[in-house]
């Protein structure tokens, strides 16, 4: 079976752009081309179309599956990196999603600035925690983390003032574990 490029795109839903994206990064090819310079896809293409899909599924970059298609890279290797990609953005939007149901209490109370150096805040602590991984860092972090949530918890009987002074300190804290944590 042979497709010109509208074809092919109705046939695997994916659209002509991307198919002729795919085409100038040489990711996929059409296998022929009319004497006009129509693309003319294959089974063959096909297949490859479908590996492409499988792949960017599991979150590789088009890079990577290029490399892999090419039997550029390791097989093993590359999946074991990516196993570990994703294991580390599950554990980053777990912690997202933590951070957001802590901020829910005090969403409406609390005005967009003032949450979003709580955000940064919590944030910081994440890339400290995930630079280092010392007892003594772990229990500060762990330390500051209940220290945020209290403050949170507490906004709506403390002024707004009494709340940034709150989340300054915090934030010099987080600082200083900071310096501490790559000093170590």
């Amino acid at each position: 079976m042979k497709w010109q490029v509208s074809e092919f795109s109705k046939h695997t839903g994916v659209s002509v752009r991307t198919l002729h994206h795919y085409d100038s990064i040489g990711l996929l090819r059409a296998s022929e081309r009319q004497a006009n310079g129509f693309r003319i896809y294959t089974k063959k293409d096909h297949n490859t179309l479908q590996q492409i899909l499988a792949l960017k599924f599991l979150g590789f970059p088009l890079s990577a599956i290029k490399n892999l298609l090419g039997d550029k890279l390791s097989v093993t290797e590359t999946f074991t990196i990516r196993k570990e990609v994703l294991f580390e953005k599950i554990k980053d939007d777990n912690f997202a999603s933590k951070i957001l149901e802590n901020i829910e209490v005090v969403i409406e109370k609390i005005p967009l600035q003032n949450l979003l150096k709580v955000i940064m805040a919590y944030h910081r602590l994440h890339q400290i925690e995930k630079m280092n991984m010392s007892d003594g860092v772990n229990i500060i972090t762990t330390k500051l983390y209940y220290k945020l949530t209290i403050i949170l918890q507490n906004t709506p009987s403390h002024s707004t003032e009494t709340f940034l002074t709150s989340i300054e300190k915090i934030s010099e804290e987080i600082e200083l574990l900071a310096t501490y944590s790559a000093d170590e």
